[in-house]
Order: C-alpha cells, then structure tokens, then sequence
C-alpha cells in the first residue's frame, strides 16, 4: 500500500514524517502546484508557505524568453559581457540543478523542512516533477531501493512516501489536506473536472473539513456511501 503525502504547507494530516524511519513527526500538506492566478477563491486560500517562485507557465513563456531575447539582444547590441553574464547564471542554474538531481532525495529531505527557502522555492519544483516521472514506476524499482536506503518512510518527488501499514492507517483515520496530485503526479486544478464551469469534483484532492476543506468531500462521500452501499446491497 503506497500513500504519498506533501509535507510543505500548515494543515497537519497524519503521522506521516519529513525524516525517514521517523513515524513520529507530523507530516504537513502542501500548497497546490497550480498557478494562483488560475485559482478560484476557495483553492487560492489553500495557498500556504512553500510556493514556487514562479509557476510552469510563467517559466517557459516568460522568464524562458526573456532570457534568450536578453542574450540575442546583448549580442546584437555589441554587449557580449551582458551575454556573458546571463548565459553565465543560467548555467550556474542548470549545474546546481544537477547536483541537486544527483542527490536528489536528501536534498528533498532537507527542502520540506523548510518550505519558506528561496532556494526550496525555486530548485524543488523542477526536481520533484522530474522524479514523480518514475519514481511511482513498478518496473523501475527506484522505489524499492529508496526504502532499501531510507526504511518504509522516505522523500521522492516532493513528498514523503509512507511505507509501513500503521503509519499509513493512521494517516487514512485523521482529517486530511489533500493536494492536487494522483500519486505522485502533480496536476493542474484549472484541468480537474468540473472547476472552469462549476466546482472541483476530483474526490482525491478534496480536502476534510477538518483541515480546512469546504465539507464537499465528506458530502460526496456520504453521497457513494448512501446510493451504493444500501440494505439491498449488503443483502445481496
């Protein structure tokens, strides 16, 4: 049984812990990967410490452009040391992003406790989407040879992965903040079905009421459990 919690916002959700082999340090859910802009009002105030600097969208189609318009601009102009300086940071960038690849689960370990980190804020996003690629893969084994190292709690793609059956029970028995993931795939709320016309309905990242939801996941639950699991059901 895998259940994956994000340990980066203020809503205590379980047992579930930010240091591997420890079940006794609470775990935190985590502000949503989405683009505030694109929130509704209820979503935006989910919003807690650790948010990306910048959104996806912004990345590739501002600060992205920007940079290579700022080079060519530079070079054209005759200011090649401003060129210089640019293409300098972005390499900077792209070499501590490697390391921090190569190391990437104890950099993780280190960036949930700290969601408030600029350099948590501006590395994690980039390193926790890359890993959610595969590392939920059953053909990978990355997974197994993470609780090899780590023990059944450790950090993979931005959150903490329970492993053991009374550290996950407990979670699933007290009040959640969940986040708009599947798994360990982070997902777009504005994508969700029904937000853009109606109301969020994915059931996965409605949070309880107790930690800060709205009550529409215990109302649709109540829902299920009312139509499907009758009388007549347990009956036949």
């Amino acid at each position: 049984l895998k259940v994956a919690l994000r340990c980066r916002g203020q809503h205590s959700v379980g047992t579930g812990s930010a240091y591997p082999n420890d079940a006794s340090a609470p775990c935190m859910a985590a502000d949503p990967p989405v683009d505030p802009s694109e929130s509704s009002p209820s979503v935006a105030s989910a919003y807690v410490a650790g948010r990306a600097l910048c959104s996806w969208r912004v990345f590739w189609f501002c600060l992205v452009p920007i940079l290579v318009a700022t080079i060519a601009v530079s070079i054209a102009l005759g200011a090649p040391l401003v060129a210089a300086c640019v293409g300098g940071l972005v390499l900077l960038n792209l070499i501590i992003l490697g390391v921090l690849w190569l190391i990437r689960s104890t950099f993780q370990l280190w960036a949930l406790q700290r969601p408030r980190n600029i350099i948590v804020r501006w590395f994690l996003p980039a390193v926790e989407v890359f890993d959610s690629i595969g590392v939920g893969s059953a053909s990978s084994g990355e997974m197994q040879n993470l609780r090899k190292r780590w023990g059944n709690n450790f950090c993979a793609s931005g959150q903490v992965w329970l492993g053991s059956y009374q550290d996950v029970s407990a979670a699933l028995l007290v009040p959640q903040a969940r986040t708009f993931n599947l798994g360990e795939h982070p997902l777009l709320y504005r994508s969700l079905p029904d937000t853009l016309s109606s109301r969020c309905v994915f059931l996965l990242s409605l949070s309880d009421r107790d930690a800060g939801g709205t009550g529409d996941h215990e109302a649709f639950r109540k829902c299920v459990t009312d139509s499907l699991f009758t009388q007549n059901t347990e009956n036949r």
